[in-house]
C-alpha cells in the first residue's frame, strides 16, 4: 500500500515531537524542490547555449559535439582557439553589417532629399512660368500631386493618369485662377477712377465664402494681389 505524503505527515505529527519532525521534513522537501528547479533551469540554459531546443535530443546532439571536438583535436586543432577566432569573426561581420546598414540609410536619405529638391524645383519653375502669385507656397501645396517613378523621374498625378509636371501645374492654375497674377497692362485712359476695379488679396479670398467668390469671380479671375 502506497501512502500519500499528507498521510505520512499526519502519522508523524501524532508521535512525540512529531510536529517538529514534520516541519523539518517539509523544509527538506522544499530545499530539494528548489535545488531540482535550479538544476533544470541550468540544464535548459546549457542546452540553449549548445543550440539544443529539444531535451530528448540532447544525448545524441552532445555525442555529435564530442565526436567533432575529438576529430578536431586529432587533426591538431584547438577548439578553444577556434572559438575565439569564431567570436572575433562574428564581431567583424556585425561591424561590417552595421556599417553597410548605416551607408544604405545615408544613401536613402540623400536620394530622398535629392528627389524632393528636384520636385520642388520643377514645381516652382512651372508656377513661375504660369505667373503664380506665390510659387514657393503653391509648390509645397502641390508636392502630394507628384509621383516618383522607379527611374527617379517625376510626373504630375491627374486623376488616374500621369502627365508632365509643367502640364499638371498649368492645368491646376487654370482651375484656380485666383492663384495667378494679373499681368494685363492698363490701356489709355485706364487711370480714370471710374474704370478701375478692385483687386482682391489672398487674405480677402480666405475670408470670402464660396458664394462671395462666385459673385465676384469676374474681378477675381483677372488676378489676385499678394
Amino acid at each position: 500500500m502506497a501512502y500519500q505524503l499528507k498521510e505520512i505527515f499526519a502519522a508523524l505529527a501524532a508521535t512525540e515531537n512529531g510536529a517538529e519532525m514534520v516541519a523539518d521534513l517539509q523544509q527538506e522537501i522544499g530545499n530539494l524542490r528548489t535545488e531540482s528547479a535550479a538544476r533544470r533551469n541550468k540544464e535548459k540554459e546549457l542546452l540553449g547555449l549548445l543550440g539544443i531546443d529539444d531535451p530528448a535530443k540532447a544525448p545524441e546532439t552532445i555525442k555529435g559535439i564530442n565526436e567533432t571536438l575529438t576529430a578536431l583535436k586529432a587533426a591538431g586543432q584547438k577548439p578553444e582557439t577556434m572559438g575565439a577566432q569564431f567570436e572575433a569573426l562574428s564581431k567583424q561581420v556585425k561591424e561590417l553589417t552595421d556599417k553597410m546598414t548605416q551607408a544604405e540609410e545615408k544613401a536613402k536619405q540623400e536620394r530622398d532629399k535629392r528627389i524632393q529638391t528636384t520636385i520642388k524645383s520643377q514645381l516652382i519653375s512651372a508656377l513661375n512660368e504660369g505667373h503664380a502669385i506665390k510659387p514657393d507656397t503653391f509648390a509645397s501645396l502641390l508636392i502630394p500631386n507628384v509621383v516618383v517613378k522607379d527611374d527617379e523621374s517625376i510626373a504630375f498625378k491627374q486623376g488616374d493618369s500621369e502627365i508632365d509636371v509643367k502640364d499638371g501645374v498649368n492645368a491646376w492654375l487654370k482651375e484656380n485662377l485666383w492663384a495667378v497674377k494679373n499681368t494685363s497692362q492698363p490701356g489709355a485712359g485706364s487711370t480714370s477712377s471710374s474704370n478701375q476695379k478692385k483687386m482682391y488679396s489672398m487674405e480677402d479670398l480666405k475670408n470670402m465664402s464660396p458664394a462671395e467668390i462666385n459673385a465676384n469671380w469676374e474681378t477675381i479671375k483677372k488676378g489676385v494681389t499678394e
